[in-house]
């Protein structure tokens, strides 16, 4: 296993922005997770800190939450109201363990020029629908790429991880679920039996906060234990 991005999900309104850009300076390998809509509360930042964000050229994925106008009807409102799309590299579709219906329509708005350049995750987890979904985006040429996911966004971990290995060899996956700072040196080999010689990225969001907000020193001794397990890619 070789972990080539190490994502951290949750910044927002109040997350220091001098802080994230000294983390990417120091660990070029690490991605931020922006979650949307745009409330403005919680895990979901307003537009105006985002377009702050986004202004300072850190690597982003945009983690939608809100997904199934998007899926069902090929509403690209979501998209449209993303603040700074064109700086989110990666757009993530959260379906939270819900069973969605893919329309063509949408497919064929995932080939055109509003996500050209973007690499669409999809969650993988216990819903048939959802993997469906990514199998046939993958095999339209979609650029596109799995996060197993078994709690659907609920931070816990599984008894088992899923195995990246069946699929399509150039298949591309992530892992995440109740990863955090006093666990990566447990499960970071558990994940590496499952994932074989895949190059993968890890998603963190809950273990990583306190009180609400990213703790630094948290993501730090993530780092530092991503560093020390030896799967890091160089």
């Amino acid at each position: 296993m070789n972990i080539h991005t190490v994502t951290f999900s949750g910044a927002s309104n109040g997350t220091s922005l001098s802080k994230m850009c000294d983390i990417s300076e120091s660990h070029p390998y690490v991605e931020w997770g922006i979650q949307t809509p745009h409330f403005g509360g919680g895990l979901f930042p307003d537009a105006g800190w985002v377009k702050e964000l986004v202004s300072t050229g850190l690597p982003l994925s945009a983690h939608m939450c809100y997904v199934r106008e998007l899926l069902e009807d090929a509403n690209p409102k979501e998209v449209l109201d993303i603040e700074g799309w064109d700086s989110f590299d990666r757009i993530q579709i959260n379906t939270h363990g819900s069973s969605h219906s893919t329309i063509d329509k949408t497919f064929d708005l995932f080939q055109g020029e509003l996500f050209e350049d973007k690499e669409i995750i999809f969650q993988v987890d216990d819903v048939p629908d959802n993997l469906n979904t990514l199998l046939k985006a993958h095999s339209m040429g979609i650029n596109v790429s799995g996060l197993f996911d078994t709690s659907h966004g609920g931070g816990r971990s599984p008894s088992s991880w899923p195995v990246s290995q069946g699929y399509s060899p150039d298949a591309k996956f992530g892992y995440s679920g109740g990863l955090g700072p006093d666990n990566m040196s447990t499960v970071l080999p558990q994940i590496a039996h499952a994932a074989g010689d895949s190059d993968i990225w890890v998603d963190m969001e809950g273990r990583i906060r306190h009180n609400g907000r990213l703790d630094f020193d948290k993501i730090q001794k993530v780092l530092d234990e991503v560093e020390n397990s030896g799967y890091l890619k160089r």
